[in-house]
């Protein structure tokens, strides 16, 4: 369980449509012959790429796939660049922001979005310091915040809630400690104010009462998490096999959202069509227990969509930290044909 813990955590440190030929050309009836390298994180977060090869879906589209497994997000974004991968798929961070407003990658799809109602990651706090007041993120000023690296994920949401209480990222602290284990270890002894805590961990921290869950990443942060991002070589002199991986993608985001994307009143997630099959499916691809996966499912976009203007935002965010150069721009980092509909994309 704490190699699922550490594994899940590190990433964190997609319309309904008529068919998938409204989306992208139909698929040619003979292979091309060429494979797709593909680098995941083995997450939930990835859950349709388990789907699709479940259910054969990339082979009914014709292409082949060549998964492979990374251990941090970190360095994927170099191996799409390098050409050792052709397709990458991962959470976006200040290093997204480099290499690729670089051109060694583009961002052509999305995968996950935060949004109200997904309790995948938590704000949380030691029992000291919500005793000490610490009981909402609007009393973020002054506090110590356990975090990986500069530029990760958990920096931006932490960026994102200041400037929605109104304080700087100069008001409080982020301690980097460059790994999950020395995350937890600092929370649980004390030695941080709180961090941002994957919820299947916020079970055991709450459980033992060494920490207190104050709220929860996607209902103050709506905003694009992970992206498929391709090597422009790839996208350039293999087109047709990007056409044909992401249609067996895009049905089986469909079938996720089908399943597990619906919220009820209650706040609770409502078991849609194919919900155990699927779950099944996750969990065996990621040798790990039904009951704990369920608490760490988020929201797939069922048509690949990327927030634009999220993007825009987290470029702008990285660049007022001086993480990015003033002069990256998000247009050079997007190829927004393979994907009809994205959202919140500038009119200029």
């Amino acid at each position: 369980m704490k190699r699922f813990y550490r594994t899940l955590a590190a990433v964190v440190t997609i319309c309904v449509g008529t068919g998938l030929a409204a989306t992208l050309p139909a698929p040619a009836e003979a292979q091309d012959g060429k494979t797709l390298k593909i680098g995941l994180l083995a997450l939930p977060t990835n859950a349709p790429f388990y789907i699709a090869q479940a259910k054969g879906y990339f082979e009914q589209e014709g292409v082949k796939t060549d998964i492979r497994y990374f251990t941090a997000s970190a360095p994927m974004y170099p191996a799409v660049v390098s050409g050792d991968i052709d397709v990458g798929v991962t959470g976006l961070t200040a290093a997204t922001f480099n290499l690729g407003s670089k051109g060694g990658f583009k961002l052509i799809a999305g995968v996950v979005r935060e949004k109200p109602g997904y309790r995948v990651n938590a704000f949380m706090v030691t029992d000291k310091a919500y005793q000490d007041g610490f009981r909402s993120p609007e009393a973020l000023k002054g506090r110590r915040l356990a975090n990986t690296t500069a530029g990760s994920t958990h920096h931006y949401i932490w960026g994102a809630v200041a400037q929605q209480v109104g304080i700087g990222t100069q008001d409080y602290s982020l301690v980097p400690l460059q790994s999950l284990d020395n995350v937890y270890a600092a929370f649980q002894t004390g030695q941080v104010d709180g961090s941002i805590i994957p919820a299947i961990q916020t079970v055991e921290f709450e459980r033992t009462g060494v920490g207190h869950v104050i709220g929860w990443t996607g209902d103050r942060v709506q905003w694009q998490l992970t992206a498929i991002f391709a090597n422009p070589a790839t996208l350039k002199n293999n087109r047709d096999g990007v056409e044909r991986f992401l249609r067996a993608f895009l049905r089986a985001s469909r079938d996720y959202d089908a399943a597990f994307n619906q919220i009820g009143p209650d706040g609770k997630r409502v078991k849609g069509p194919g919900y155990d099959e699927l779950l099944g499916i996750i969990s065996k691809a990621l040798n790990q227990p039904v009951p704990q996966l369920e608490l760490a499912l988020p929201y797939v976009d069922p048509e690949a969509r990327l927030d634009v203007g999220s993007i825009n935002d987290q470029l702008r965010f990285w660049q007022k930290e001086k993480l990015v150069p003033a002069q990256a721009d998000a247009a050079s980092l997007l190829d927004l044909s393979f994907i009809q509909g994205h959202l919140n994309v500038p009119k200029n």
